[in-house]
């Protein structure tokens, strides 16, 4: 076979399986369209909890059930679980991720998105749980024993209606937007290791219509 020719097809050949392991290689993007039950995903609860929640139908998405004719302070503070929901995703872990959820709450709920959650069995330990609620948006990092907020904005968030909440996580960097506005960024926020993604609900009712995940494979 001609030299010149032989040397063309390797080059083809190579360029076709860098192309094929950079596809292998390349993100993941993942949309979970919410229905209760939820498939594919585990319940958990922090250790403070005794029990673990429920997820229930409602608005187009999920919600976290709360018993009829609970008492509004005690659903606030949680009391004994009370309204307290929380599920992770089967065997995913990842550090660096976007990751864009529509978040709606009544009252004083306040949905949020966890991420980089450490679990052992099904009690979640250091993590970041990204909150929306009536005042704006908190990212908080948890140690396994006190909460910390990484970041925070303030502004009037609508309730009743889905609001679209992102965050990407870079290393030890954050950057959040909700509705399309970047408000708030962190460049150290104290968890910068590979965990699990999930949802948390509490304080009040909270719903969630979707999830959408962009990661490294």
């Amino acid at each position: 076979m001609n030299r010149v020719l032989l040397i063309a097809l390797t080059l083809v050949a190579c360029t076709w399986a860098f192309a094929a392991d950079s596809c292998a290689r390349g993100p993941v993007h993942v949309t979970y369209d919410f229905a209760a039950p939820l498939t594919g995903w585990t319940d958990v609860r922090e250790a403070r909890f005794p029990q673990l929640g429920q997820w229930i139908p409602a608005k187009g998405g999920i919600t976290n059930f709360i018993p009829e004719g609970a008492d509004e302070k005690a659903v606030v503070a949680m009391k004994d679980g009370l309204g307290m929901t929380s599920s992770i995703i089967d065997g995913l872990q990842v550090r660096n991720i976007t990751a864009i959820a529509q978040l709606a709450f009544e009252a004083k709920g306040a949905p949020a998105i966890l991420l980089r959650a450490q679990v052992e069995g099904n009690i979640t330990g250091e993590m970041l749980s990204l909150v929306l609620y009536e005042k704006g948006i908190n990212l908080w990092r948890f140690d396994g024993e006190k909460w910390h907020k990484a970041t925070a904005a303030k502004f009037a968030v609508e309730p009743d209606v889905y609001h679209r909440v992102k965050v990407t996580l870079s290393g030890p960097a954050a950057r959040i937007w909700v509705d399309g506005k970047r408000v708030a960024d962190s460049e150290d926020i104290g968890l910068d290791a590979v965990g699990a993604v999930g949802l948390w609900a509490g304080e009040g009712p909270c719903y969630f219509k979707s999830l959408r995940l962009r990661y490294a494979r």
